[in-house]
């Protein structure tokens, strides 16, 4: 996991263009990442995954948290796994966000920190968008979506699943932060509430309106929108 503290000072110094522009280049380079594919021998990512998020939901279980946002979060989670389903597998860096990509001469200039990697569903290397990478620069992160699909169209297959893996990440993000501290907590409690009022409905996927046309200043006040939201109120 990590701060937003340690993330805005390089990306607040570009200009939205060059923002956009080194996001470009960071979710085409996680593209080529993504071609390298799992030994064959390696378990399928839904068994793989399915455990972990089995482990997650347990312990969050054993935290004080709002019981509607528990039940949400539980709830979308396990009717949603399936699409973990026939997955590919593939290389993951499992730990994207804006600490770990590199601006040098105001332009993207590398990924490092791959001590976590691992494989499994590409787009689950995208999960920490919402939590770290949208809050600093809405301009660098529609870049690096926009890159990842190489500039074409987005499918909603892609939403479905950034959505879900958002999910995930906010329960194992609140399970880490509680074992590190409140302060930690407190933190990640609020990137979720954010993340969850913004992006998605858990109640139900409603279609997905990718909200970034390039000139609309009004659409660039949030990362995605949904027809209908639901807003979380959680403990603070």
């Amino acid at each position: 996991m990590g701060s937003l503290s340690s993330k805005c000072t390089f990306l607040n110094s570009l200009t939205e263009s060059e923002q956009y522009s080194s996001g470009f280049k960071a979710g085409e380079e996680l593209k080529k990442l993504h071609k390298l594919s799992a030994p064959s021998d390696y378990p399928s990512w839904y068994t793989v995954k399915k455990q972990k998020i089995d482990k997650y939901l347990l312990n969050l279980e054993k935290i004080n948290l709002d019981d509607e946002l528990r039940m949400m979060l539980e709830n979308y989670i396990i009717n949603n796994e399936v699409l973990m389903k026939n997955r590919p597998n593939k290389f993951q860096h499992d730990d994207f966000h804006p600490s770990n990509l590199l601006i040098n001469n105001k332009q993207f200039s590398g990924i490092i920190d791959f001590q976590r990697m691992d494989w499994g569903d590409p787009v689950h290397d995208l999960q920490k968008l919402g939590f770290f990478s949208k809050p600093v620069s809405i301009e660098f992160t529609r870049g690096i979506i926009e890159g990842y699909h190489n500039g074409k169209g987005i499918s909603d297959s892609f939403w479905e699943l950034f959505t879900f893996y958002s999910a995930v990440h906010i329960v194992s993000a609140l399970v880490w932060a509680k074992r590190r501290s409140q302060e930690h907590f407190d933190l990640l409690h609020k990137y979720s509430l954010d993340v969850m009022s913004e992006h998605f409905t858990l109640t139900k996927i409603n279609q997905l309106i990718y909200s970034f046309n390039r000139g609309d200043k009004d659409r660039k006040q949030c990362l995605f929108s949904f027809k209908r939201k639901v807003i979380i109120k959680g403990n603070q």
